[in-house]
């Protein structure tokens, strides 16, 4: 117990400079102790190659995050280090690109000094500077992934229907493009009226999040499963989403956790989670 405290205390104070411990596991003697870093990052078809990072919203805290474990790495207080969104080993044959970077071209620019401020994939950055220093490995499921993103779509989409035609239920022109779309989307019955579909969305939405919690869940026992037969100490590097789950599950399995928080975070998918789950109490 005095050691994971002191380990607590003494990791604060080290990386203060770059964010700060949020949470922790249920404290066990003698176990293996893993890292959770929190990220909000940006989606990686936009193309940040020409440069002006600054301008993006999330660039303080992906720069903090890459200076976090840069700074753990440098200090062998991380020699693997876990991303979610990919799967598979990141090494010189990984091929995906992320913001219009990818391993070569990252690899090409890692002694330049503005190297920490590179918009992109902060696991792919970290692991072309350091190459065969460091192991790198998508913790997720590819799959799982596609399916995630399906129903979160799903559901905004319902969510987006319902609102429109519960707006205008009583103004029948303004109703209609939504009532049409509603019933041409989900495939309707072309008699159905705006009492009707607003039935058969609500029972939609409630099956859409059920579906988005679940592929959070399934995501979740695939990155810790990988991140616990890891090396140690490890790291894994996900969206505050799946943070309480994964806690709960290295819990579960006798693992100790500190859950960083790089300056900048912001809670942009915990919200949409939230948002859902208020749509359906609203409704």
């Amino acid at each position: 117990m005095l050691l994971f405290l002191w380990l607590s205390l003494s990791f604060s104070q080290e990386v203060s400079s770059y964010g700060k411990i949020v949470d922790q596991c249920v404290k066990k003697e003698n176990a293996p102790t893993l890292w959770l870093f929190k990220q909000w990052h940006l989606v990686a078809k936009v193309d940040t190659s020409k440069g002006d990072f600054e301008s993006h919203v999330q660039f303080e805290n992906q720069k903090n995050l890459y200076l976090i474990l840069d700074h753990l790495i440098k200090q062998k207080k991380l020699v693997e280090l876990f991303a979610e969104g990919c799967e598979g080993e990141i090494n010189e044959r990984f091929s995906k690109a992320y913001n219009g970077w990818d391993y070569q071209t990252l690899k090409a620019r890692s002694s330049k000094e503005d190297y920490s401020e590179i918009l992109t994939h902060v696991p792919l950055k970290l692991e072309a500077k350091y190459q065969d220093r460091l192991t790198t490995t998508c913790a997720d499921d590819d799959e799982l992934i596609k399916k995630h993103s399906l129903s979160f779509s799903d559901a905004k989409g319902v969510i987006g229907f319902y609102s429109r035609i519960e707006q205008y239920k009583n103004s029948p022109k303004k109703l209609k493009p939504y009532l049409d779309g509603a019933k041409d989307v989900f495939d309707l019955p072309k008699y159905y009226g705006a009492a009707k579909t607003l039935k058969f969305l609500k029972k939609k939405l409630v099956s859409s999040v059920e579906t988005v919690m679940s592929m959070i869940e399934a995501r979740n026992k695939v990155m810790v499963k990988k991140l616990t037969r890891g090396k140690n100490p490890a790291g894994l590097v996900v969206g505050g989403l799946h943070i309480a789950g994964i806690k709960k599950q290295l819990e579960k399995k006798g693992f100790n956790c500190f859950i960083y928080e790089p300056t900048g975070y912001k809670a942009s998918y915990e919200k949409l989670v939230n948002e859902l789950r208020s749509a359906i109490e609203r409704i």
